[in-house]
């Protein structure tokens, strides 16, 4: 596969944001644990405003620190300022945002199944979320309820729930996940360029100017310090996140972002208080991540579900008897245009841009309709449904077919058959819901499905346009329209049935018809304007 420009500069942005961010957490991480050791002084020490010094040794020589509140004379030597890791740490990683989620168009932006909105809206949604985000924290910042850390602490992590709970259903759940991972990294970032460094400057001002300034700044810049000590882990796992498709793109995957959240933040908190079980804070931690965790997970599938066995009391058909609906699903009105989607990181990506056409008509036929007996069978008994797999291939970034049909108790088949990683996440009502990775060339996944259910969506959260539909019914009467639109239910009994027809877009469809012996009953379902 041929490496696109795009790619050496998504390479070259995601390692420079990497570097940075090592050089940026790492000094938060010295710098947190010196706050941690330092020695307070003794009360009869004369040294003003000394809060704590430490000792250190390391690479073969001695270190000796200390932080104070008071201003020195003079400043002797160089001063070292920590900023420029931060900046470069959140411009690496914004352009980064913008060339994976907003360039190209979208594809990894927006999903429709999610919300159907244009790339511009949601990049506009994504930027908006981070100057927002910004703006209320601040404000927040700014009233006495900063000065109740637990109590400021829980606003916000229910601040960042309601984002995720907004973002992951306006955007795709890889980028909702992002967004939010972004949000937390610009409260860091506006915390050390828009408060904490102003304030560093004033004091730096006041040193060398002789002058006294109110100690009160220097602990409103260590509180924002705190505040960014707290996001870090958090930040960590928002943005290895993406490589985890299972989670993001778990059911109420909102739900899991705040329950990590706020596991990141009392690891951190049990760190900062050097393994010590602090009270109700870690404890009220562990209690609402376990209930939220399982919450989330809840709908995921944890096995197979097969079908239950036959029902008694039914009457056996008798196929000198039985007729058949047959017919042709047609469209009328102006067919939707295709859909252009950039392969992104697919075997095809070379060829340029792909068209996803979800409304496949000819000659006023349509494609891809699902048909199926809805009521009217019930009294009969029908046959067990084969054993044979129903085979959905993952091939060139697309599914094939795109829309399928299986028996209640019938294995499905997913097969990938691209030498890239897709995952398979199907949305259920009726059945166990599942998202499974399919990490490599011809790797396989067989489901059953113990429930009637039509349709469950399936998709790919690593390529978003990625879409298939699975009907699933418990009679062997149903069929997937090819192009010709057309249509055959056979060995029905005689009587009268419920006709329904589903296509992805438009509104299902229903039809009565009376079967006879050795007759076919003709119905025409028609889509469109």
């Amino acid at each position: 596969m041929d490496v696109t420009p795009i790619e050496w500069v998504n390479l070259i942005l995601r390692w420079t944001h990497v570097i940075a961010a090592i050089f940026w957490i790492g000094h938060a991480f010295l710098f947190n644990e010196l706050e941690e050791q330092l020695v307070p002084p003794e009360p009869d020490d004369p040294r003003e405003g000394l809060e704590g010094e430490l000792w250190m040794v390391h690479g073969g020589g001695f270190y000796y620190m200390q932080k104070t509140w008071s201003y020195p004379e003079r400043l002797r030597g160089a001063l070292k300022w920590f900023k420029w890791e931060a900046a470069f740490t959140w411009l690496s990683g914004f352009s980064l945002l913008v060339v994976v989620f907003y360039l190209g168009g979208g594809v990894y932006l927006v999903d429709r199944s999610v919300a159907d909105i244009g790339v511009g809206t949601a990049a506009a949604v994504g930027v908006a979320s981070l100057v927002v985000g910004w703006l209320v924290y601040d404000g927040l910042c700014r009233t006495p309820l900063v000065e109740n850390g637990p109590l400021f602490a829980l606003v916000g992590w229910l601040g960042v729930l309601g984002v995720a709970f907004g973002l992951t259903h306006l955007l795709s759940a890889r980028a909702a996940f992002l967004h939010v991972g972004a949000l937390l990294a610009t409260l860091m970032v506006a915390n050390v360029w828009l408060v904490i460094i102003p304030i560093s400057k004033k004091m730096v001002a006041a040193a060398r100017g002789g002058e006294l300034l109110d100690a009160k700044l220097g602990r409103k810049a260590k509180l924002r310090s705190r505040h960014n000590n707290y996001i870090v882990f958090p930040v960590i796992f928002l943005m290895i996140s993406n490589h985890y498709p299972t989670i993001y793109g778990a059911r109420n995957a909102w739900v899991l972002l705040g329950g990590m959240v706020l596991l990141g933040a009392g690891i951190k908190h049990m760190m900062n208080r050097r393994g010590e079980i602090h009270g109700i804070y870690w404890a009220t931690a562990v209690a609402l991540f376990g209930a939220l965790g399982l919450w989330g997970w809840s709908t995921r599938s944890h096995g197979e579900t097969v079908a239950a066995g036959p029902a008694t009391g039914l009457r056996p058909i008798d196929p000198a008897t039985t007729g058949s609906v047959r017919g042709t699903v047609r469209f009328e009105g102006t067919v939707p245009p295709p859909r252009a989607v950039d392969l992104v990181n697919c075997p095809q990506q070379s060829q340029g841009p792909a068209e996803i056409q979800t409304v496949r008509v000819s000659d006023g036929d349509l494609a891809d309709a699902f048909v199926w007996v809805q009521q009217g069978w019930e009294g009969w008994q029908v046959p067990p449904p084969p054993t044979d797999s129903v085979e959905v291939d993952q091939r060139g970034c697309r599914y094939h077919p795109h829309v399928i049909g299986v028996r209640v108790g019938q294995p499905v088949e997913f097969v990938n058959a691209d030498p890239v990683p897709h995952n398979v996440h199907a949305q259920t009502v009726a059945n166990p819901g599942f998202n499974e990775m399919m990490v490599g060339q011809d790797t396989r996944l067989r489901k059953v499905f113990g429930h009637a259910e039509v349709m469950v969506h399936t998709k790919c959260d690593i390529h978003p346009w990625m879409s298939e539909y699975i009907g699933v019914v418990p009679h062997p009467w149903f069929q997937v329209t090819g192009k010709d639109g057309a249509f055959s239910l056979d060995g029905l009994p005689p009587g009268v049935y419920d006709v329904a027809a589903w296509h992805e877009g438009y509104a299902l469809q229903h039809q009565q018809v009376q079967v006879t012996t050795g007759q076919a009953a003709k119905l025409v379902f028609t889509f469109g304007d």
